[in-house]
């Protein structure tokens, strides 16, 4: 079998601050439940593009998309709540302006791939690692 690689996780700082973790493929942002993946390049650049992308505002605008069909059933049932959610996560990130996306070493799933207990993602974020990558993004509002 295949040795996984370092798990990380992706925390967004604004004015060197934690401010919240990558929560899933959607950019959904969160305080608590960071999505754990697993380092290598390729995944960082796929992360670090669709961060770039919320900035835009393309989440929203793809979320909007997939509504629109009549095939594409939503986790709550709600397609409005999930681009309201979105839609929010995406506002945050442009209101920040410059922040800082970075790569933390973090613990992995259980062994069977099952999410790790709270307390012991509580305590992980509580003394998050150095970083392994820091990446800066700058949203301007009005340019010519």
């Amino acid at each position: 079998m295949e040795e996984l690689k370092q798990p990380i996780v992706f925390a967004f700082l604004k004015d060197n601050k934690l401010q919240v973790f990558r929560a899933d493929t959607f950019n959904t942002i969160t305080q608590d439940f960071a999505k754990i993946y697993h380092y290598s390049p390729s995944q960082v650049e796929i992360v670090l593009n669709n961060v770039r992308n919320g900035c835009n505002n393309m989440g929203t605008n793809l979320m909007k998309f997939l509504a629109g069909k009549e095939n594409i059933q939503f986790a709550n049932g709600d397609k409005n709540d999930a681009i309201d959610h979105l839609s929010a996560t995406e506002k945050k990130m442009r209101r920040w302006g410059e922040f800082e996306v970075r790569v933390h070493p973090f613990i992995g799933y259980e062994e069977d791939y099952t999410y790790p207990e709270k307390w012991k993602i509580q305590a992980e974020i509580a003394n998050l690692q150095d970083a392994i990558e820091i990446h800066k993004f700058k949203v301007i509002d009005n340019e010519n």
